[in-house]
C-alpha cells in the first residue's frame, strides 16, 4: 500500500516552506504539493501537480470564482489522476503546524485501512449558511485541511461532484469541500470514515484543530495534548489571510455606491486609503479591548491558583 502526502496551496512562502521541511523526512519521495496557478518562473525543491481554471474546466467540475478556495477536493482529483500508482492521499495545508517530530502520528494511521480519515466529523450547525440550502440533508462536516482519502473514494466523489455541479443552475452555489466530501460519506454504506482524533487520542486533540481562530507559530501550547495544530501561520501569512478575509467579506456583503461609477481611479485610491485609515483605529481599539480582557483573566486565574 503506497501513501502520498500533498501539500496544497497558492503560494509558497515560510508557511509552505516549513511544512515542507516538517514532511520531507516522513515521506521523503512520496511528498508532493498541488498548486494553485503556479507562477511559471516559480521553481520547487519537490514534484508540483499544477492545477488551474483550464484543469478543472476540462474535467467537467463546475467553475466556480472561488473554488480555489471553496473546492478543496479539486485538487484531490487533480492528485488522484497524476498519481494512479498511490493507494492513500494525505492533504496538508500549510497552515497546519505539527508541534513535535510528526514521524510516529503517520506511522501509527498507516494501519488505518479506512477510506477517509477526518479530524472529527461532526454534524453542521443549523444556523451554518449551508444549511439553508440542505434539501432536507442533515449535513456533517470536519477540518479539511488535514485529510486522508482512499484512491476508490476519491474516483466515486470525483463523480459525485461533477454530477453535483452539473444539476446546479447559475445561481447555485457548491458546498464547501468539508461539507460536500464528508456529508456524502455519512450518507453510504460503501466506504469507511473514521476520526483522527479518536484513533490517536494522545496525539491529536480536536480542540487544536480548528477552523479559526488563526494563531501565530509561537502562539502554539505544547501542553494542549496534541502535536497538530490548525490554523496556524508566520506574522506575514497571518496579516496576508486575514486582508482577504476582510475583502471576502466586503464581496460577500457588497456596499451599493450609487456614486461610485462617478468616481475616477483616483478617487477610488482616495477611498481606499480613507477606509484604510479608519479600519486601523477601529482594529487598534479591539486590540487594547482584547490585551486588556486577557489581563483581567490572568489575574482573576491567579488569584484563584493563591487562593
Amino acid at each position: 500500500m503506497r501513501t502520498l502526502a500533498a501539500i496544497r496551496t497558492h503560494h509558497w512562502g515560510e508557511d509552505a516552506r516549513r511544512l515542507h521541511a516538517q514532511l520531507a523526512p516522513v515521506f521523503g519521495e512520496d511528498l508532493v504539493v498541488v498548486f494553485h496557478n503556479r507562477p511559471a518562473d516559480l521553481e520547487l525543491p519537490l514534484p508540483v501537480i499544477d492545477i488551474n481554471d483550464d484543469w478543472v474546466a476540462g474535467q467537467g467540475l463546475r467553475l466556480v470564482p472561488d473554488w480555489g478556495w471553496r473546492c478543496g477536493d479539486y485538487f484531490l482529483y487533480a492528485l488522484r489522476a497524476a498519481r494512479r500508482d498511490a493507494d492513500f492521499f494525505w492533504l496538508i495545508e500549510p497552515d497546519v503546524y505539527f508541534s513535535a517530530d510528526p514521524a510516529p502520528l503517520f506511522a501509527r494511521l498507516a494501519g488505518a485501512g479506512h477510506d477517509a480519515l477526518g479530524v472529527q466529523v461532526e454534524v453542521l450547525p443549523a444556523e451554518h449558511e449551508f444549511m439553508r440550502r440542505a434539501e432536507g440533508r442533515q449535513l456533517h462536516r470536519a477540518i479539511f485541511a488535514f485529510s486522508r482519502w482512499s484512491a476508490p473514494v476519491l474516483d466515486w466523489l470525483f463523480d459525485l461532484r461533477r454530477q453535483d455541479g452539473a444539476r446546479l443552475d447559475i445561481a447555485g452555489k457548491l458546498m464547501n469541500d468539508e461539507c460536500f466530501c464528508f456529508t456524502n460519506l455519512v450518507e453510504q454504506d460503501r466506504f469507511s470514515l473514521a476520526g483522527i482524533a479518536e484513533l490517536v487520542p494522545d496525539l491529536v486533540n480536536p480542540a487544536t484543530i480548528q477552523t479559526n481562530p488563526d494563531i501565530l507559530v509561537e502562539m502554539v501550547r505544547d501542553d494542549a495534548g496534541s502535536i497538530v495544530h490548525h490554523p496556524v501561520r508566520n506574522r506575514a501569512g497571518l496579516i496576508d489571510i486575514l486582508a482577504r478575509r476582510i475583502v471576502r467579506r466586503a464581496r460577500s456583503n457588497p456596499i451599493k455606491l450609487t456614486a461610485l461609477p462617478s468616481l475616477t481611479e483616483s478617487d477610488v485610491h482616495d477611498l481606499c486609503n480613507a477606509v484604510a485609515r479608519h479600519l486601523e483605529t477601529s482594529l487598534l481599539e479591539t486590540r487594547t479591548q482584547m490585551i486588556r480582557h486577557d489581563r483581567r483573566i490572568a489575574r482573576k486565574n491567579r488569584s484563584l491558583r493563591h487562593a
